[in-house]
């Protein structure tokens, strides 16, 4: 790479340099690093610098002087050591918009790094629009403690990436808040860098197998639909519960929020049980039956108990929902399965308050790392938010007028969560482009979504979610040929009903029904 770098000097009119992948590292005499300095101080007009993986010396960058690069607009310095002549390279650009650092936190000392990350933060403000890639693998999580006290130091950029960081539900708290404290600051409104783009992998660290305990499937869709019968009072309680022992640095206390999950069962306005005084019509007597208005929509009918006459009064409870029984196992798990399910209702909390604290917000991806294989959607090692991001459509994208780009693909959502961005959707209208792909969704959710689009004019781009479609096709495929299969055996039952001249019609009944629900499942499954 020496002679071509050296082969380079003389052209001045470069405009892009890609060297990605090769080495640059000075060994055995060859000093790769001083030739591309010498490069960058003639090629005034370069505008893509990619340095990804060539393990470049920071002298390099040492002699480069102020705006020498003014039409500089992405570098690539992934996996380049960390130092403060990274911040001298980028005082010489002049129009950037883009700049990774991803895997290069762990050349630095932990001590140097709140200090060089504020100085980073501080002259990347500078740029009205500038995208800075901090993700950090496995180191993700050892960085954050020294990024939390530079971004309140030194601002924010206005587009911030840290992707398959694997932050705990914690930590992933403490960066929306203080993401929210610094776009809500009045230096930050002031400034030219306000935060218009974020993207935090949702590859959140595996608390709990999926389709166990607090985060199976069908009992976060069950939450999601008395939730949303209590107008969101429960996953306020819960996930303010959570809150409050962050900002207090304590760890929950899975008392109060398993007090808070129970709280849905024991009255109030975040009830899922009701209990309704009823008093006993005129002309009525016991054992009769009453219709009454359910406070969860609908009706319900109750029969008067023995020894209650006309006028007096008796209570009967009214419970949410089918739904509501699907939560008696999450009411009933142990204390560490209320926190974990409690942090993952805070994060979306921690969403909603970040949207809300910064207006110029207008792209978010919060995508998980579900991919497909074997014709299925594996579960991966990492949770992702599952169907409780419904929590946060429907409390904040549902009344959102700032967000352009949403990428929630690889989620878990399934058909619950789906079905919540729906929802959202026809009250939205700013949202133009989303990202819903592996998700698990069935053709219930995407019926759902397809319905709730009709509505709206605004969403131009949506890219076919081809896995769970395919997904999706195989399961219906599956259940057609289950349903032929379930055709021929039912025949064959009403047939052997039939023996000579006389027929068992008990036998031939049970055909017939099995007959009927085989022809119901191949009509659902095309």
């Amino acid at each position: 790479m020496l002679s071509v770098l050296s082969a380079l000097h003389g052209q001045p009119n470069l405009l892009q340099l890609h060297v990605g992948g090769n080495s640059l590292a000075d060994t055995n005499g060859a000093q790769p690093s001083l030739a591309l300095a010498g490069l960058l101080n003639t090629a005034r007009k370069m505008e893509q610098l990619s340095l990804g993986g060539t393990g470049v010396a920071l002298a390099a960058f040492e002699s480069l002087p102020p705006h020498a690069l003014k039409q500089m607009r992405a570098l690539d310095l992934t996996g380049v050591q960390w130092g403060p002549q990274i911040v001298r390279l980028l005082a010489a650009c002049g129009a950037l918009t883009s700049v990774s650092l991803a895997d290069g936190a762990a050349s630095l000392a932990v001590m140097q790094r709140t200090p060089f990350l504020t100085q980073l933060f501080a002259h990347a403000t500078h740029y009205a629009s500038l995208d800075l890639d901090l993700s950090a693998g496995a180191e993700g999580t050892a960085l954050l403690p020294e990024l939390l006290p530079a971004l309140a130091q030194g601002g924010c950029t206005s587009g911030l990436t840290m992707r398959a960081s694997r932050l705990s539900d914690h930590l992933l708290i403490l960066l929306l808040q203080q993401l929210a404290a610094v776009a809500s600051s009045p230096a930050h409104a002031a400034s030219r860098a306000r935060l218009r783009s974020l993207t935090v992998d949702s590859n959140l660290p595996a608390i709990l197998s999926y389709g166990q305990g607090a985060f199976d499937e069908g009992t976060s869709a069950s939450f999601l639909e008395q939730d949303a019968a209590t107008g969101g009072a429960v996953a306020d309680a819960v996930s303010s519960a959570v809150l409050r022992s962050v900002a207090s640095g304590q760890p929950p206390d899975s008392l109060a929020v398993g007090e808070a999950l129970r709280g849905a069962t024991g009255g109030g306005r975040g009830s899922l049980v009701q209990t309704l005084a009823v008093t006993v019509p005129a002309g009525v007597v016991a054992g009769q039956q009453l219709q009454l208005a359910s406070p969860f929509g609908g009706h319900v009918i109750v029969a008067v108990p023995a020894g209650v006459v006309p006028g007096a009064v008796f209570h009967v409870q009214v419970n949410g929902g089918p739904g509501a029984q699907q939560l008696g196992g999450l009411l009933s798990a142990p204390p560490q399965d209320h926190v974990a399910f409690g942090y993952r209702l805070a994060v979306c909390e921690a969403l909603g308050q970040l949207l809300r604290a910064a207006p110029s917000l207008q792209r978010l991806s919060v995508a998980g790392d579900y991919s497909p294989s074997g014709g299925a959607l594996p579960r991966s090692p990492s949770l992702a938010f599952g169907p409780l991001l419904g929590v946060f459509f429907r409390a904040s994208i549902a009344s959102n007028r700032s967000l352009e780009f949403l990428d929630v693909s690889a989620n878990g959502l399934g058909d619950a969560g789906i079905a919540a961005l729906g929802q959202a959707l026809r009250t939205n209208r700013t949202l133009t482009a989303l990202r819903i792909d592996r998700n698990r969704a069935g053709a219930s959710g995407l019926n759902t979504l397809k319905i709730a689009l009709n509505g709206n004019k605004k969403v131009v781009d949506l890219p076919m979610p081809d896995d769970d479609i395919a997904e999706a096709l195989r399961v219906q495929s599956h259940a057609y040929k289950q349903s032929l299969a379930d055709e021929l055996f039912a025949r064959r039952v009403v047939k052997s009903a039939y023996r000579g001249r006389f027929c068992d019609e008990a036998i031939k009944q049970r055909g017939l029904d099995q007959l009927r629900g085989a022809k119901r499942a191949q009509a659902k499954a095309r």
